[in-house]
C-alpha cells in the first residue's frame, strides 16, 4: 500500500472543506495516495483557498508556496497547480498529482521526510515583515506554467556579469513619491521615467524597454488597474525582444504584512519594498539585478 502525501486544506467553508477531505479520503488507495492532515507543519502539500488571504499567508509562512494547488476563479501567476470552481474530484487529484510529479524531480516522493533539495529555499522565500524589508522571489529556472519574466532567471554573481547602464520605470498616482524614488535611483546611475496612472505605464512600455518597473500597490482612482493587477498585466503581456530579459518588477508600498507580501509575490512581483525606503535596501536590490556596480572586494593584506 503506497505511503499517502500529507495534504492540508486551508481557507475553505464546511461544505467546501468536507467535499475536498472526502476526495482525499477516497485517494487513499490510489497511487500516489493522499490523505488529509489538520496543520501545515509537516504536511507535504496545500490545498488552499486562493481568495483567501490568511491562507495565502499561511502558505508563506510555511514556505509551501511551490507546493500548493491553488483554488481561485483566475489562476494566480506563477502557480504550479490551479483549480477553478467548481471543483471538479478527478480534476484535483491530477492536479495534486502534476505537484508530485514536479517536487520529486524524476524520483520518487513518497513521504514528508524525503523532501526535495529545493525546500532550504523555499524556506528562505519567507520575508521578515518589517519597513524597507526586499521580498525576493526563489531563483531558479521557472516552470513552464509561469509568466515570462517571472522569477526564473539564472543565478549568478555580480562578478560574472557586467553592470548594466539601467532604466527603470517608475508608477505612482504620487507626483511626491515619483521625485523621491527618482532622485535616489538617479543618485546611483539609474536613468527614470515616470507614469502616474496605469495607462500611461502600460502605453510607455508599448514602446520602450525597461530593465525595471518600480509600481505603488495604490495607483488611485485615476488608473484602470491597481499597483497589482498592472504587475499582473506586465507578467503576461510584455514579453522581452529577444536576446533580452523581462522587466524586474518591484511593488512599492507603505502596507508591507505578510498578506500584503503573499499578494505581490501572487501577482508575479520580483521584489516588494515597503515605505518608507530603506536605501539600502534599494541599494542591494539594484546591485542583485545589476543596476549598480557589486561592493569591491578588499585586496588581500
Amino acid at each position: 500500500m503506497p505511503t499517502p502525501f500529507r495534504v492540508c486544506l486551508l481557507g475553505f467553508s464546511a461544505f467546501e472543506f468536507g467535499g475536498l477531505a472526502s476526495s482525499l479520503r477516497l485517494a487513499g488507495k490510489r497511487s500516489p495516495a493522499y490523505v488529509c492532515v489538520d496543520t501545515v507543519e509537516g504536511c507535504d502539500f496545500i490545498v488552499a483557498n486562493a481568495d483567501h488571504a490568511e491562507s495565502l499567508a499561511a502558505v508563506v509562512r510555511a514556505g509551501m508556496i511551490e507546493r500548493t494547488l491553488y483554488i481561485a476563479s483566475n489562476a494566480p501567476p506563477g502557480a504550479d497547480g490551479w483549480l477553478s470552481r467548481p471543483i471538479d474530484p478527478t480534476q484535483l487529484m491530477r492536479e495534486l498529482d502534476h505537484l508530485v510529479r514536479l517536487r520529486a524531480g524524476g524520483r520518487s516522493l513518497d513521504s514528508a521526510t524525503d523532501r526535495t533539495p529545493d525546500d532550504e529555499r523555499d524556506r528562505d522565500f519567507v520575508a521578515h515583515s518589517g519597513p524597507g524589508d526586499l521580498y525576493p522571489l526563489p531563483s531558479g529556472p521557472a516552470p513552464s506554467s509561469k509568466p515570462n519574466g517571472s522569477a526564473g532567471r539564472p543565478t549568478q554573481t555580480a562578478s560574472e556579469e557586467p553592470v548594466r547602464h539601467a532604466r527603470a520605470l517608475l508608477v505612482d498616482d504620487s507626483e511626491i513619491a515619483l521625485r523621491f524614488l527618482e532622485t535616489r535611483l538617479n543618485r546611483r546611475g539609474v536613468d527614470t521615467e515616470r507614469a502616474t496612472t496605469s495607462g500611461k505605464a502600460i502605453t510607455l512600455l508599448s514602446q520602450q524597454s525597461y530593465d525595471m518597473v518600480f509600481v505603488d500597490v495604490e495607483l488611485g482612482t485615476s488608473s484602470d488597474l491597481d499597483g497589482l493587477s498592472l504587475c499582473q498585466h506586465i507578467k503576461r503581456h510584455h514579453q522581452a525582444p529577444a536576446g533580452q530579459e523581462a522587466p524586474v518588477v518591484v511593488m512599492v508600498s507603505a502596507h508591507h504584512t505578510e498578506i500584503d507580501r503573499a499578494r505581490g509575490n501572487m501577482a508575479g512581483a520580483d521584489a516588494y519594498l515597503g515605505k518608507p525606503l530603506d536605501e539600502e535596501v534599494l541599494v542591494q536590490l539594484l546591485r542583485r539585478h545589476r543596476a549598480m556596480p557589486p561592493v569591491p572586494k578588499r585586496a588581500p593584506r
